[in-house]
């Protein structure tokens, strides 16, 4: 069978058969500072909702074993620091997870990851000139397609036979992984609770409220980092 686009993959049944390989994806939504209040706590509701759904696929359908997040590409107590410095409230749920056994992956290429974003804001500044417009998308294209390449040798390689691994990421569009890989989409309640939440603040004007945040590939979609962070291409 072909590799699928990993956020049109329906979620697999339960009964998915424990030797073959689990790939669970949450929605990555990062902290912002200096957000109207209310958000922190949402947020923070958020990631331990997914903590909770996890274990509860665990105990059905594999332990992780495997951890991927995206923009870290760093291994093991590197990306730990990592993931503490630009996600501190998935810390605590990843290295619970660590500590009892799953090995923190190195999802992202330096390189690839930085050429990919540096095209990205370029694409975003318009264009007086087509030719302009035309390399600099067709330069964003490769550089996209070379990052989400390596994410998936990355995640393939790592999983072995029966084993299930954790991807946190603020989109998956463009990621294509062998049919082999069963998909769960790990979508609580509380995602869209904060998704509404930061569309009524923005719609207020609340000061440094997140821009309005469109639908994601699991019902709703990531808020994008906030000012001064570099935000993932791709969208």
């Amino acid at each position: 069978m072909p590799a699928q686009p990993l956020g049109r993959i329906e979620r697999p049944e339960a009964a998915v058969i424990l030797g073959e390989r689990k790939l669970y994806v949450a929605a990555l939504i990062y902290p912002i500072p200096g957000a109207p209040g209310g958000f922190s706590d949402r947020l923070s509701a958020y990631w331990k909702a997914i903590d909770d759904h996890v274990g509860r696929l665990e105990s059905r359908a594999g332990i992780v074993k495997h951890i991927f997040h995206e923009g870290i590409a760093d291994a093991a107590d590197a990306g730990l620091e990592a993931v503490k410095e630009v996600n501190e409230p998935a810390h605590s749920l990843i290295k619970s997870r660590v500590d009892a056994g799953a090995d923190f992956e190195a999802l992202e290429d330096d390189e690839a990851f930085a050429e990919a974003v540096d095209w990205s804001r370029c694409v975003q500044l318009g264009f007086m000139s087509r030719k302009v417009a035309e390399t600099v998308s067709e330069a964003y294209r490769k550089a996209t397609e070379a990052r989400f390449d390596h994410m998936k040798k990355t995640i393939e390689e790592s999983l072995g036979q029966s084993e299930a691994g954790l991807l946190i990421a603020a989109s998956t569009r463009g990621l294509q992984l062998s049919a082999s890989i069963n998909v769960y989409n790990v979508v609580p309640p509380q995602l869209d609770e904060l998704m509404r939440w930061l569309r009524d603040a923005a719609a207020q004007g609340a000061e440094g409220a997140a821009p309005e945040a469109g639908e994601p590939e699991h019902d709703a979609e990531p808020a994008p980092p906030q000012a001064g962070k570099l935000w993932t291409p791709g969208h």
